[in-house]
């Protein structure tokens, strides 16, 4: 199997920022995805409130982070969104969706998403530090998959890391996905579950830290 070609978005305007966040948007559908599921529940609109989502996110990714893309058949098939090493506790900013997503966002979804995202930075900065990159989002649009695009991506940062004398982290949701991040070298280094909405949602930090 060829490798896929993996393009770095840079520029917030490109014309592969649509398609791409749709592949976010549809890989992270809140009827499968458990996290979104929970947190934003109650939204009238769902899908389009999480096309809306995924828009601002890459847009913010874009400008702000690394967002590289793994294309299929000419279109991107999967996306990977990295916090370089010292990128962990910054803010994010301003996009032209920020305004239309906040008036659609109701004030128990702000609570749940804040409550979510304060619990899981403290996990991830007790486990991992602001050292290293780390995998914040990779999906592959289901269209996509099983054609080694999500394991590219990976196998690129990880070199990208190692040339820069760093690790690589991320936490991930279920031993299906432990085993999956452990075949590229990856372990367990910490477990927590993290209630949102009454609601307990297990989290699993690894690295590909060799361990002391």
């Amino acid at each position: 199997m060829p490798s896929p070609t993996l393009t770095h978005l840079t520029d917030p305007t490109s014309a592969l920022l649509a398609p791409t966040a749709a592949v976010l948007a549809e890989s992270f559908n809140p009827a499968e995805d458990p996290i979104s599921g929970i947190v934003y529940a109650g939204i009238p609109d769902l899908e389009g409130f999480t096309a809306l989502r995924f828009r601002q996110r890459l847009y913010d990714a874009v400008e702000r982070l690394q967002v590289v893309v793994a294309e299929a058949d000419g279109a991107p098939g999967a996306v990977m969104i990295v916090n370089p090493p010292g990128t962990m506790d910054d803010e994010p900013g301003p996009t032209p969706y920020s305004a239309e997503l906040e008036a659609q966002t109701p004030p128990e979804v702000v609570a749940a998403r804040n409550e979510l995202g304060d619990a899981l930075h403290k996990f991830e900065a007790n486990a991992f530090g602001n050292d290293t990159y780390y995998l914040s989002f990779i999906c592959t649009a289901p269209s996509a998959r099983r054609r080694g695009l999500a394991g590219a991506l990976i196998r690129s940062l990880v070199a990208q890391a190692e040339a820069a004398g760093a690790f690589v982290t991320l936490t991930t949701q279920s031993d299906e996905n432990v085993k999956y991040y452990s075949s590229f070298g990856f372990r367990v280094i910490d477990r927590m579950d993290i209630v949102s909405r009454g609601l307990p949602m297990p989290f699993i930090a690894m690295t590909n830290r060799p361990a002391a």
